[in-house]
Formats: structure tokens, sequence, C-alpha cells
């Protein structure tokens, strides 16, 4: 009776150590997953968590169109940006040559006035001889 007991004893303790070793096999396995997680790029860990390949493929051709289409939206961005700073070019340089223009007018009425200021000046002054 007592070997029996014995034996009984054994085989729960055997029991009890295999469901120790199954529990420790899949925490070691666990363990192992996370570190090769910590070792690969983003990328890879996706493809690992993805049970289907066909699923983490249509996902990266999503993300490859959402890419497609923000380059698109950039690009038509910055051609209407660079139409607008070509438009205001062409009005800054119509402004500068009207500006120059002007300059130019005013200039020729200054000189103008000085001349009218001599002649008035020397004819001022001969009078003032003459008297």
């Amino acid at each position: 009776m007592e070997k029996s007991k014995g034996v009984v004893n054994e085989l729960q303790s055997m029991k009890w150590e295999k469901e120790k070793l199954t529990y420790e096999i899949v925490d070691l396995k666990q363990r192992a997953q996370d570190i090769t997680f910590l070792k690969v790029t983003r990328n890879i860990q996706e493809y690992l968590a993805c049970s289907d390949n066909v699923a983490f493929e249509s996902q990266k051709q999503r993300e490859l169109q959402m890419l497609e289409a923000t380059i698109e939206k950039m690009k038509q961005r910055f051609a209407e940006q660079q139409t607008l700073k070509e438009n205001d070019i062409d009005k800054l340089q119509r402004d500068n040559l009207s500006i120059a223009n002007i300059t130019l007018a005013v200039d020729d009425a200054l000189q103008n006035a000085n001349v009218n200021l001599y002649e008035r000046k020397n004819i001022i002054d001969q009078r003032s001889k003459i008297f």
C-alpha cells in the first residue's frame, strides 16, 4: 500500500513538474518572440504579426497608395505655389518698371524746374543790375 502511495505521489509530482515545464516553455517562447520583435524593424514586426501574406501585402499596397496620393497633392500644391509666386514676381516687375518710368518723369520735371529757377534768378539779377 505504501509502495502504491509512493508511486501515486511520484506520478502526481511528475505531473506537476510536467505542467511547470510546459508553462516555462510557453513563457520562454513568448520571451523569444518579444526579443525578436525588439530587434527587428517595424516592417518586419508587422510581417511577423500578420498571419496571412495577402493581408500584409494589401496593407502595404494601401500604404503605398496613400503615400503616392500624398506626393501628388504635394506636387499639385507646389505647382500652385510656384504659379502664385511667378505671378507675384511679374506684378512686382511691372510695378518696378512703372515706378522707374515715374521716377524718370519726375527727374525730367525736376530738372526743368531747376532750369526755370536759375532762369528766374538770372532775370532777377539782371533787373537788380539795371536799377
